[in-house]
């Protein structure tokens, strides 16, 4: 084995780089270094948080620096050149690869985590380079310092001499040292190295070429701008109206006005009140002084994500200029430019998962939730959450799994200096108490329609406002009835042009009764909207249909009645206007969230015949099917499948005992006492209520909650690494039945997908649904046979995004077929219903 000079060292390659279909020996390390060390420095600088000093310290760009001192070795000269066109220019390179035969190569970034430590680097600091490509691969071995895979004693020196001379290139002279100050802050500290180094070395990826000696911090600068991180130049002098084009309302003013800098948030207030200005105006304020720099607005689901975010683009454009891009999950373009493992087809590529970086983004909350389970590139996510206001809507949309992950998720922004706003219609005392990790005896019972909170370290201010709007809605529990007299009802308001909104809590439930009110008029309007459908599909559905329900639909409204029927997707984040609501029985807090979807509007035209809001609650199981069900779905029928079923009785019957005081129920004066009385889970049993079956229902209630809230904190505490944190179940949600994503493709776009790869992955993810993984099961991957040539699919099979992931082809019958034409038994799909389950014989 050659010795390795100090000359050869700084010239030493990192990578291969192709021109013209050839592969040549790419940037060295020592340039790379220096391009991420100060892509990091710069990165800093953009991050507006008032403890980032001490969190990050700068000598972590030191990490930067040296995250890939390890690839100095002669076995991964070997392999890059294994991958090269040999000439004379590389005959150097030969021969400081000869080896040894029969050694193990020591991966890169445990070499250079080897290094750190032989430099006297602290522990701290080589388990972060350690882990730069997103997990660290096994323990740190010092004694492999002078292993003749890695050279021995010579190659140790000039990798030592290296690094040195690199230190003083960029001014470190010192190790970074986590906080002695702060337990709180030394605990996140990691984390957030590691994902800044990990986003650092990709941003510089981009730069595959060697530069001009002296040019590095120019260079590292344009990449970082390319990437889509720049000084996004806020504006400062907005008022309320300036941002939203309109006069705050008493809540939003209030809430505006209790910004006293980083800390948690709280915004309870009905549906309506304009919960998303606040939260934005209020972000706003923490951005104009400087106590962060970005934006992400994390809500339940996709579904929501996308309808949201045209809303808080056009806040952000005015807070920071046209520059500034909205990343979200359903993002239709990329402005995130990153090098080859962040980029189309590399491991990070997916727009949701880009939201985390991005300055201003909207997504799911479960980007965020990731970053705190065993996944590869939760520390990059960690790293996003830094300088930034996280806005957390529909709060009481989840279960006791997913609330001790966003539990958790608060509790670090708080650690890190950050700002955290939550907004709810229906929070109880208790879940306010959880969320905030308050003692009991500092919480304030909620007794007004609106309850603002805030909480600076262990400080808590509370206010409580009335609620300036207020609105009757009739309400009939239909308990004992059929589903032909629903269907009836439906049909005979929509006729009286009333706008209709049917929600049922399954897909199927809800297909069905979209067939048969077509079947019973083919006159009427009637819509299906759930979450199967392609969102391509889904997409030409919601433009068609939400127009006639939004506030600037009286023109729609006034040519017909018609009827939306669909799933708890348009219980959330939808501004939907319905003159007549019948929905499935519910857990309370979701029946509010769906009644507020009744005469949303003032200034909406209603037809003659609607005189009063009215809602009709579906409280029976099918008769069809109720003589084969027994226990919870014997009285509930699917929803006891979706729903726990003691919440469903306990609504019933808190709900059956306020009408018998009248029909009318005064929104928002009664959600405050209608949730608290549901979800008191110690209130006594009435004697009537104690059965086996309710009891039973309690009990099973109760063991849930325990179970769900421990595997949570189980799952966060585990040890070991799930390399991909691209598993249809990512551990977010606790999830009954295994799902799993399916690409489907009509017949006619296996030949017109886009041609480059950054189109074609977006617009392929445009056409994937989620659907249960059983329904799936025996589906083939393999691409042979009628669609082998295809070019999109080939093209898509490249990608390891779509390479393990069923993709079927849509015939013009409504069929689906695999790719080696064999046609589906289990699914087919309509543009009209979504996937149907050909096993229910329904449609």
């Amino acid at each position: 084995m050659s010795r390795l000079t100090d000359e050869d060292a700084r010239e030493f390659p990192a990578k291969t780089v192709e021109e013209g279909g050839v592969s040549h020996l790419g940037i060295s390390v020592r340039q790379h270094g220096l391009i991420t060390a100060y892509v990091m420095r710069d990165l800093l600088e953009l991050i507006a948080c008032p403890i980032k000093e001490e969190l990050v310290p700068k000598a972590v760009a030191v990490l930067s620096l040296l995250h890939d001192i390890g690839k100095l070795n002669p076995l991964f000269l070997q392999k890059l050149l294994g991958a090269v066109r040999f000439d004379e220019s590389i005959s150097r390179w030969a021969a400081l690869a000869k080896v040894a035969a029969g050694l193990a190569e020591v991966y890169h970034a445990q070499v250079s985590a080897i290094v750190l430590k032989a430099l006297s680097a602290p522990t701290d600091c080589a388990k972060v380079v350690a882990a730069h490509h997103g997990v660290a691969e096994g323990a740190i071995n010092s004694k492999l310092i002078v292993s003749p895979a890695l050279g021995g004693k010579d190659w140790e020196e000039a990798r030592a001499n290296l690094a040195r001379s690199m230190m003083a290139e960029v001014g470190i002279e010192e190790w970074p040292q986590r906080s002695r100050a702060s337990r709180d802050v030394r605990d996140e500290q990691l984390p957030l190295w590691t994902g800044l180094v990990i986003l650092s070395d990709w941003i510089s990826s981009r730069q595959e070429k060697s530069v001009p000696v002296g040019e590095e911090a120019e260079v590292a600068s344009r990449l970082l701008a390319e990437a889509g991180f720049s000084h996004p130049h806020l504006r400062t002098d907005l008022s309320f109206e300036d941002l939203f084009g309109f006069h705050p309302r008493p809540v939003q003013e209030a809430f505006v006005g209790l910004y006293q800098g980083p800390g948690v948030y709280v915004l309870e207030a009905p549906t309506g009140c304009g919960k998303t200005e606040a939260a934005l105006g209020l972000a706003y304020e923490a951005l104009r002084h400087g106590d962060a720099g970005g934006i992400y607005f994390a809500l339940p689901t996709m579904l929501t994500s996308d309808r949201l975010h045209d809303r808080v683009q056009r806040t952000v454009e005015k807070i920071a200029g046209d520059r500034v891009q909205l990343i979200h999950s359903g993002a239709k373009s990329i402005r995130l430019r990153l090098g080859k493992e962040g980029d189309v087809g590399g491991s990070w590529f997916t727009t949701s998962r880009r939201a985390m970086l991005a300055p201003f983004g909207v997504g799911t909350v479960d980007q965020a939730l990731l970053a705190f389970l065993k996944l590869r590139f939760a520390d990059l996510r960690r790293a996003g959450l830094l300088g930034k206001v996280v806005i957390l809507d529909e709060i009481h949309s989840y279960d006791a799994y997913t609330s001790v992950l966003i539990r958790r998720l608060i509790k670090t922004i708080e650690r890190i200096g950050g700002t955290c706003i939550i907004l709810s219609a229906t929070l109880t005392s208790r879940a306010r108490q959880d969320l905030l990790g308050l003692d009991e005896d500092k919480v304030s019972p909620n007794t007004s329609p609106i309850q603002l909170t805030v909480k600076k370290g262990d400080a808590i201010t509370t206010r409580s406002l009335e609620s300036s709007e207020s609105r009757q809605i009739d309400v009939r529990l239909l308990d004992a009835g059929t589903l032909d007299q629903a269907l009836e009802e439906a049909l005979r308001k929509a006729r009286d042009g009333m706008q209709v909104l049917w929600i049922e809590n399954t897909v199927h439930t809800a297909q069905e009764i979209a067939r048969r009110l077509q079947e019973a008029d083919g006159t009427l309007p009637v819509g299906l909207l759930h979450s199967q459908f392609r969102m391509t599909d889904r997409e030409a559905i919601e433009d068609h249909w939400i127009p006639r329900f939004s506030p600037e639909g009286n023109e729609l409204r006034s040519t017909s009645g018609c009827i939306l029927v669909g799933t708890q997707v348009l219980e959330q984040s939808l501004d939907l206007d319905a003159d007549f609501l019948i929905t499935r029985l519910a857990p309370m807090d979701l029946l509010i969230q769906r009644a507020g979807r009744l005469w949303r509007h003032v200034g909406t035209v209603r037809p003659e015949s609607c005189r009063s809001a009215e809602m009709l609650v579906l409280a029976f199981a099918d008769g069809r099917a109720k003589s084969q069900l027994t226990g919870a779905e014997a009285l509930f029928g699917a929803s006891a499948r979706v729903y726990q079923p003691y919440l469903l009785y306990r609504t019933k019957e808190i709900l059956a005992a306020r009408l018998l005081k009248g029909c009318c129920l005064e929104f928002p004066a009664c959600v405050r006492s209608l949730i608290e009385e549901t979800y008191d889970l110690s209130a006594p049993m009435p004697e009537e209520a104690l059965d086996d079956v309710i009891l039973k229902m309690r009990e099973e209630l109760l063991q849930h909650i325990k179970e769900l809230s421990s595997h949570a904190t189980g799952v966060m505490s585990m040890t070991g690494v799930r390399l991909d944190d691209e598993d249809d179940d990512p551990c977010t949600r606790y999830i009954d039945v295994a799902q799993r994503k399916v690409l489907i493709l009509e017949e006619g776009e296996v030949t017109s997908g886009p041609d480059d790869a950054a189109g074609l992955a977006i617009w392929a993810d445009a056409r994937c649904v989620r659907t249960p993984a059983y329904l799936l099961k025996d589906e083939s991957i393999s691409l042979s046979g009628l669609y082998s040539e295809a070019p999109v699919l080939k093209a898509l099979r490249k990608m390891r995004r779509f390479a393990g992931m069923p993709i079927l082809i849509l015939r013009n019958d409504g069929s689906l077929v695999n790719l080696t034409g064999e046609i589906c038994i289990k699914i087919k799909y309509s543009k009209d219903y979504g996937v149907v389950p050909i096993v229910s014989n329904s449609l």
